[in-house]
C-alpha cells in the first residue's frame, strides 16, 4: 500500500474520514481479537444483521485508512482468507466512538409494526401473536439468566470490573433485563467464550 504522505491518517489532526456506524461495530469486533469477514458477520448478527458484501468494502476502507492491517491466512482445501487486526490508530477511533454521545436508540422491530396495524386482523388473530411473542420474550429472558447466572458463577468478580469484557456484556444484559426487552445470547456466545 503506498501512502499519500501530504494526508494526515485517520484519527490523526486534519482528518474527516471516519468509519460508518457498522464500521464502528466492526472494529468493536476486531478489537475482541483478529477476524475475518465471515466471522465479523457472525459476531455482529444480533446486533445487526449484515452481509458479507456490507463488510468487505468497509473493511478494505478501514484497512486503506489505518485502522486496521490485514493478513492472508493459508487454508489446505479452502481458499485463504484475511484476518484483520486493529491497529493502534484503530483503537484510538474505536475509543474515541465509544466516549462519544450517543444518538437517540432506533428500534426497528417487524412487531411493533404489526402491532400499529393489528386492528386490520381479528382479536383472535392480535391475541396469538401478543402471546406467541410474550412466550419467545420469556424464553429468551429464562435463556440469557442462565447464561448471567453461569457468568457469574464462573468469573464472580469480572462482571464488576469496568476494563473486562464481561463488565460490558453485564451492563449490555441489565440495560434489555430493566426495559424488559429479551436477549438471546446465542449470537454473542463468541462474548462469552461458548
Amino acid at each position: 500500500m503506498v501512502t499519500d504522505t501530504s494526508a494526515p491518517a485517520a484519527g490523526q489532526p486534519g482528518t474527516d474520514w471516519r468509519p460508518n456506524r457498522l464500521g464502528y461495530r466492526i472494529l468493536g469486533v476486531i478489537a475482541r481479537g483478529p477476524n475475518n469477514g465471515c466471522g465479523i458477520v457472525k459476531a455482529l448478527d444480533k446486533f445487526r444483521p449484515v452481509n458479507l458484501s456490507q463488510v468487505y468494502p468497509i473493511l478494505s476502507d478501514m484497512e486503506a485508512e489505518g485502522l486496521l492491517v490485514s493478513q492472508e491466512v493459508v487454508q489446505n482445501g479452502k481458499p485463504n482468507r484475511k484476518d484483520y487486526a486493529l491497529t493502534p490508530t484503530g483503537a484510538k477511533v474505536l475509543r474515541d466512538w465509544v466516549n462519544s454521545d450517543s444518538d437517540d436508540p432506533v428500534h426497528h422491530d417487524e412487531f411493533v409494526a404489526k402491532v400499529f396495524s393489528s386492528w386490520q386482523v381479528s382479536v383472535a388473530d392480535t391475541r396469538r401473536m401478543l402471546q406467541a411473542r410474550l412466550a419467545w420474550t420469556e424464553d429468551e429472558a429464562s435463556y440469557f439468566r442462565a447464561h448471567l447466572d453461569t457468568l457469574d458463577a464462573e468469573m464472580p468478580d469480572a462482571a464488576t470490573q469496568p476494563d473486562r469484557w464481561q463488565f460490558t456484556h453485564a451492563c449490555w444484559v441489565e440495560g434489555h433485563r430493566i426495559r424488559g426487552e429479551a436477549v438471546d445470547t446465542a449470537p454473542h456466545s463468541w462474548m462469552i467464550g461458548g
